[in-house]
């Protein structure tokens, strides 16, 4: 019996061995999250806008065009719930902290936690330290290839092919992320398949109220440090607007105009229907690619001028 467990510790050792070198080697690579914690680790005490939300608020803010010393934690699905847990770790530790941005698209109240992808999840834990899976941290959500083989398989090819090269600005913006849908099409919008276009269309009425419950604790814990809470979505195209339900964009207009009469130092700024991005500031129907980001950040640089100068005006 004992040989036994020998020969099977000693058949395991390299196995253990080769594994965790590749959890080391995979937490050296290059990824938003480490490059925006390095940011904020950096920054902190300076950081007067934090920038929350998903992935069409992660693509359409670049805080290089902000004039604000800022951070944009979004990330592709990361809903309102991982949002909750990133603002409640974060936001005391920034102490010139005037505005938070917080993504709200037309189908984010009806998002549950559940949508975030697990690869958000383990990013969020291994380079912010905070646990934003909905349930207590076991030992292999510190584990990166576990999380999605495919994904880290792919991003170990492109490190032997491409080497470590980093398409992040110092703020971990993605500065290279043109080509999607829109490019392929070379921007001609009849050239656009709308049956590729993806959109959520789904009522989640326990998603409604859980997520509200979480909004009303980042907008209370705001107030009571005179922070300002921006309810932001981006621009997307008329394609993808065409396409939502509209019921789900009743839904969230009464939301924020709910908690807007009840708390006074909360916004909304609403830019998902500028007719001013045409095709060739998009990725996708509802992404927009670098330069599209530029612009966008400008209109949110703006807004966020004016509620700052003069707030009584909304």
């Amino acid at each position: 019996m004992k040989k036994s467990i020998k020969n099977l510790f000693y058949f395991c050792l390299p196995l253990l061995i080769i594994y965790v070198g590749l959890e080391i080697f995979l937490h050296s690579l290059d990824y938003e999250p480490k490059t925006k914690n390095e940011y904020l680790e950096k920054n902190k005490n300076n950081l007067e806008i934090l920038i929350l939300g998903a992935s069409q608020t992660e693509r359409a803010i670049n805080p290089e065009f902000l004039d604000f010393n800022s951070i944009n934690l979004a990330a592709s699905s990361q809903g309102i719930y991982p949002n909750f847990c990133l603002f409640k770790y974060f936001a005391p530790k920034l102490p010139k902290l005037k505005i938070v941005v917080l993504g709200m698209p037309f189908n984010a109240p009806n998002t549950p936690k559940e949508y975030t992808s697990p690869i958000v999840n383990h990013l969020n834990l291994a380079f912010y330290n905070v646990n934003t899976f909905g349930r207590a941290t076991m030992p292999q959500d510190y584990l990166l290839f576990h999380s999605n083989q495919d994904y880290f398989s792919s991003r170990i090819q492109n490190y032997f092919r491409d080497g470590n090269y980093s398409n992040l600005n110092k703020f971990g913006y993605d500065t290279t992320r043109f080509y999607g849908a829109y490019q392929a099409a070379n921007y001609n919008i009849g050239k656009i398949n709308k049956s590729e276009i993806h959109i959520e269309n789904e009522h989640n009425s326990k998603a409604i109220h859980n997520n509200a419950r979480y909004l009303k604790k980042i907008i209370r814990s705001c107030k009571e440090r005179n922070i300002k809470v921006v309810l932001y979505s981006s621009p997307t195209h008329f394609l993808y607007n065409e396409m939502r339900d509209t019921n789900l964009v009743y839904e969230r207009d009464s939301l924020v105009k709910n908690l807007m009469e009840e708390y006074e130092n909360l916004y909304f700024f609403n830019d998902e229907d500028n007719s001013g991005f045409e095709a060739d500031l998009f990725y996708n129907a509802n992404h927009l690619n670098p330069i599209g980001a530029k612009k966008a950040s400008s209109n949110l640089k703006t807004f966020i001028s004016k509620i700052i100068d003069n707030p009584k005006s909304f």
